[in-house]
């Protein structure tokens, strides 16, 4: 893929996206295989209990990563041309719940188109990864614009993905990690939509234990509003 994402072949952002689903999958599936292991050998009550649990937390958080991934990076088949929004909330709020990220999802509209939704997921999923510390997500719409905002602790944004989100032609190189912002960008054309950093603010005007928050802000709009 050349370092374009206008330009991408969209064979290997597939690609792109299948090891981030992998890479992502792999922690959560192990741990389930180990402790079925460890339950095969496990005698006591109080060990057993300890495994179950395990079990499950590590068994939601791989749901809630399935599912969130079929509605974000799939074609979710069989669901019609929109989606509903409370689906999408749900979804999300389950992955973030994992992530130590609280959700607030204040769209109005009942149904959302499945380009725009793949916009908000992924920017979403975006956001999130860099509140470090967990924080607060909220997303929101205003007439035809919808805003995420991302504040927390600590808000650590990677080099290329700040690159791209501030220039969607930046001469980034394709990554796992970057893939999910180039199939918002990808979205976002087809849309006919401007992706951009509205703000972005490390840290807070003071320390985080006095109550300071960063933010990061991403604003999806039509294009005579950027």
């Amino acid at each position: 893929m050349a370092h374009h994402p206008a330009s991408g072949d969209s064979v290997e952002l597939a690609g792109l996206l299948c090891s981030r689903m992998a890479h992502d999958l792999v922690g959560p599936s192990g741990a389930v295989a180990n402790g079925l292991e460890l339950l095969r050998e496990e005698t006591d009550p109080d060990g057993i209990q300890e495994i179950a649990a395990m079990l499950e937390k590590s068994a939601a958080t791989l749901n809630a990563r399935l599912q969130f991934y079929r509605l974000a990076f799939g074609m979710a088949t069989g669901l019609g041309e929109e989606l509903e929004g409370r689906l999408l909330e749900r979804s999300l709020a389950q992955l973030l719940a994992h992530m130590r990220v609280a959700l607030s999802w204040t769209i109005a509209r009942p149904l959302i188109a499945k380009q725009e939704a793949k916009i908000l997921l992924n920017l979403a999923l975006v956001v999130a990864e860099c509140l470090v510390r967990g924080g607060d997500l909220t997303i929101d719409e205003d007439h035809d614009r919808f805003a995420i905002t991302g504040e927390g602790e600590r808000i650590i944004v990677p080099e290329d993905i700040e690159s791209l989100l501030q220039a969607p032609d930046a001469p980034v190189a394709p990554s796992p990690r970057n893939a999910p912002v180039l199939l918002a960008l990808d979205a976002a054309r087809a849309r006919g939509r401007v992706v951009m950093l509205e703000e972005l603010r490390p840290s807070g005007a003071y320390p985080p234990q006095e109550g300071g928050r960063g933010c990061l802000r991403l604003v999806i709009a039509p294009p005579h509003a950027a």
